[in-house]
């Protein structure tokens, strides 16, 4: 993936899906979700996951007045870190087992159909994600490997008033993450 495809075409040798440059809500989204749950305990740690996922994120076109856009952005960010992404001591328990996780999107996105939000071309994708889980094996020297399916929502902007990630070749009206949220809406 190139810097044009791409905000950070380097994301990948971190173990991460890379954010897209695209104004296509469906690539954007299911790269987004894909991202919340792809990451290597090997190359980078969580903090440095949870940064990077949180410069994927626009302040919402939902709100009239800038700063309360940035101030839920922020409230947005927390939730990302707080609730939606592996905590802290379970990332501690597979990084002691050199874990690797990988999110694929299966199927079909559904949006909500919300006149309100899609006016300000703000949607909201939700889909299964199955999550495979590999770690080393105690014995033998192989790999354990099992997969997690979970049903999540992303809202997006794309084609509307985001903010692009800067040094990069995103521009305004490209998609954005809102926000993830920790469990489907639909």
């Amino acid at each position: 993936m190139s810097d044009h495809d791409a905000v950070d075409s380097e994301a990948l040798e971190r173990g991460w899906v890379p954010e897209p440059i695209t104004q296509d809500p469906d690539a954007y989204a299911r790269a987004a979700l894909e991202a919340a749950g792809t990451f290597d305990t090997r190359l980078a740690t969580r903090a440095e996951w949870v940064a990077w996922l949180g410069s994927w994120f626009t302040p919402s076109p939902l709100y009239g007045d800038e700063q309360d856009a940035l101030d839920q952005m922020a409230g947005y960010k927390a939730e990302l870190d707080q609730s939606v992404v592996l905590p802290q001591t379970r990332w501690d328990d597979l990084a002691g087992e050199d874990g690797r996780v990988s999110a694929r999107v299966d199927g079909d996105l559904e949006y909500l159909d919300l006149p309100e939000t899609t006016q300000k071309k703000v949607l909201t994708a939700t889909a299964n994600v199955v999550v495979t889980y590999t770690t080393s094996a105690d014995t033998g020297g192989g790999e354990v490997s099992y997969d997690q399916t979970v049903r999540v929502s992303v809202q997006v902007v794309c084609g509307g008033a985001s903010v692009p990630t800067p040094v990069s070749a995103q521009q305004a009206g490209d998609c954005k993450v809102v926000r993830f949220f920790d469990a489907a809406v639909e």
